[in-house]
């Protein structure tokens, strides 16, 4: 009876527990569902997927959240699908079209879903092939750069080998650049040690001099210092010595400052008669060019200068020098050989630079240039500027004979003068000024000098 009892009482039990279990459960489900919809509605597909599937797992007979499971499929995998997230739109398809595939929007969305992916599976195999032939492409090249390669390594290989050939041809011609330099260097370094000996012999020949002058200056102050003391010694008195020495030594001053007196006397009245004698000379060159310039002045005609044109068609300059213009001209020139002292010079001829004949003013600019070279230039450029074509004739001349470049310059501009025989003596003294000149002057100024010589040759001709 106790049996039957405690039978019923556990029937009772397990009854009770499986009523209980199933209404858990059936409040879990509607919980999950609750759930699930309102995260529909919210726009969570996901999560309402998830609770969806959920509510679905514990009671598959609903058919109400079977419909809402599908429908948030389908909308999280139209999601997927629209972002061309085809691997992750495929399963939740997939799962909608096994829970309903009857419905004609499921069945619809699958199928477009296939064929998306059928599309994507060709596109695939499309890029595939591509990529094959670029592959193949890519293999392609690579050979044909290779072999570009290898070609670009044999001549860099013959560049090298060509280098290396002309490395070495250019360290043998250092080499023997280099062998010339230290012969050069022995020789140098010869003749620099024979000028040392020598210079040596020199210095011995200089020393052994100067030992035997102090030798014999030794000898002589000793040969004094003797005499001093046997003076000394053959003294009787030691006073009377000393003041015979003092009064010799007095009397010694005495006869030495009058011969510095003398010589002092005779050296100052040298320089006056010297100077004396200079400005003398001077006056009288002074009174003579004077003379000379006053007869010239009073002569009764002026210079004639022409130009006449001999049987052959030349031209010459034909000068009726007066013979006093002449003697004052040779005055003029003979100051510049004959007076060294540049003041006196400077101060002889600085009258001459203004004269009125242009023979005695170009021997005066031409002497001058050797005591003041700038005054001589600036009369010689007045003379080649001048409106007198003697005036130019005679500066052409002078610049040639001094020659420097200031006077090529000037010479260059006289070879266009509108005289033939200006031009003409610009000519001969521009080639006087090359030939004393050639290898002194710059290639590129020579160049041009003879240029410009041939293009005035040319054009006398010409006229």
């Amino acid at each position: 009876m106790k049996t039957l009892v405690r039978i019923l009482i556990l029937c009772v039990l397990l009854a009770s527990l499986f009523l209980k279990t199933g209404i858990c459960q059936q409040g879990e489900q509607k919980l999950f569902f609750d759930n699930g919809v309102q995260k529909y509605f919210k726009g969570d597909l996901k999560g309402s997927v998830d609770d969806l599937e959920r509510a679905y797992s514990l009671d598959r007979t609903d058919e109400k959240t079977k419909k809402f499971l599908v429908k948030a499929l389908v909308g999280l995998g139209g999601e997927y699908f629209n972002k061309k997230d085809y691997s992750s739109s495929q399963p939740l398809l997939k799962r909608a079209y096994e829970l309903s595939p009857q419905d004609p929007g499921v069945k619809d969305s699958y199928d477009r879903l296939s064929s998306a992916l059928k599309a994507e599976q060709e596109r695939k195999r499309v890029l595939e092939e591509e990529g094959k032939k670029k592959e193949e492409e890519a293999k392609a090249l690579e050979a044909q750069k290779a072999q570009e390669e290898e070609r670009h390594r044999a001549e860099a290989e013959r560049a090298r080998k060509a280098e290396e050939e002309r490395r070495k041809k250019d360290m043998q011609d250092r080499q023997a650049v280099e062998t010339r330099r230290l012969d050069e260097l022995r020789i140098k370094q010869e003749e620099r040690r024979m000028i040392e000996i020598a210079e040596q012999k020199k210095g011995e020949e200089k020393r052994e001099k100067s030992a035997l002058m102090r030798t014999l200056f030794m000898g002589l102050i000793l040969l004094v210092c003797g005499i001093l003391i046997i003076i000394v010694i053959s003294g009787t008195l030691r006073e009377r010595t000393m003041e015979e020495m003092s009064v010799a030594r007095q009397e010694s001053q005495k006869v030495i400052q009058a011969s510095t007196q003398h010589a002092h006397t005779f050296t100052t009245k040298v320089d006056e008669y010297n100077k004396g004698i200079k400005s003398i000379l001077t006056n009288q060159m002074e009174k003579i060019l004077k003379i000379m310039e006053d007869q010239t002045s009073s002569a009764t005609h002026e210079t004639v200068k022409m130009v006449v044109t001999r049987p052959d068609g030349k031209k010459e300059i034909i000068t009726d020098i007066n013979p006093r213009v002449r003697a004052r001209a040779n005055g003029v020139e003979l100051i510049e050989q004959t007076i060294d002292d540049i003041a006196t010079g400077e101060k002889l001829l600085s009258p001459f630079l203004n004269d009125r004949d242009s023979r005695v003013r170009a021997n005066a600019a031409k002497g001058m240039y050797k005591y003041n070279r700038e005054k001589a230039m600036v009369a010689l450029n007045e003379m080649c500027k001048s409106q007198d074509e003697w005036m130019r004739l005679s500066g052409a001349w002078a610049m040639g004979e001094i020659g420097n470049s200031v006077c090529m310059d000037v010479l260059v501009s006289l070879l266009r003068d509108p005289k033939d025989f200006v031009a003409e003596r610009a000519v001969r003294s521009l080639e006087k000024i090359l030939e004393k000149s050639m290898g002194q002057l710059d290639v590129v100024v020579q160049t041009n000098i003879t240029s410009a010589l041939r293009d005035a040759k040319k054009r006398m001709k010409k006229d």
